[in-house]
């Protein structure tokens, strides 16, 4: 069953880094936004300021300054200050333990029976040293239960999975083959789920 959320609840991927650009896994490697990150963020922002009014939320982000870094790009874009700002580490990148640092085709070649058991079981698999899908969904859940009133989260790209998982709206199966873009945002409600492009980094999927 879905979880009670609060309306609107917006959640947004940090920007882009240079790590993110070629492809290396980040999970708890607190690498900045890029040029084409922070352009990004702010163009997120601009978008958010056509539709929303910010008094009411409550803005969190990972601590990681990836996303740190895109919460105040986004808010410098809106008039008026948010009801409640701040970081919370339940919000932060799954651990890629290990596997931090290195693209795909490397850890394929370096770690070929690791990277065989995430083909297999991608929601479950956890890393050696890291975290797994299911492992984020149990961390992010309490947060999402104690949320209140309308909500803007600045986050990382495999933790929204585990966080759709956690409100319930998406399956592992569906969430662990999501591509979570940049330069969008997800407002989430009871019901479903809806992406949002700002202008000039692409469509609704």
């Amino acid at each position: 069953m879905p979880l009670p959320l609060p309306t609107p609840l917006l959640v947004i991927r940090h920007g882009e880094t240079d790590w993110n650009a070629s492809g290396r896994l980040q999970g708890r490697q607190d690498i900045p936004l890029n040029a084409r990150g922070r352009a990004q963020a702010q163009a997120v922002g601009l978008a958010l300021r056509e539709r929303y009014d910010i008094g009411p939320f409550a803005c969190l982000s990972s601590p990681l300054q990836r996303a740190s870094e895109t919460l105040e790009l986004i808010l410098a874009q809106l008039p008026g200050t948010p009801r409640s700002l701040g970081q919370d580490a339940r919000l932060a990148e799954k651990a890629f333990g290990d596997w931090e640092g290195l693209d795909m085709p490397t850890i394929a070649q370096r770690y070929p029976e690791q990277h065989a058991s995430r083909a297999a079981e991608p929601y479950t698999f956890r890393v050696p040293g890291g975290e797994s899908y299911a492992d984020a969904t149990e961390r992010v859940r309490p947060l999402l239960e104690a949320l209140d009133g309308p909500t803007l989260l600045v986050a990382h790209g495999a933790l929204i999975r585990s966080l759709l998982v956690a409100t319930g709206l998406a399956s592992p199966e569906v969430a662990t083959r999501m591509v979570i873009h940049q330069g969008r945002w997800l407002e989430l409600t009871a019901e479903g789920y809806r992406w949002y492009s700002a202008a000039g980094w692409g469509e609704q999927p």
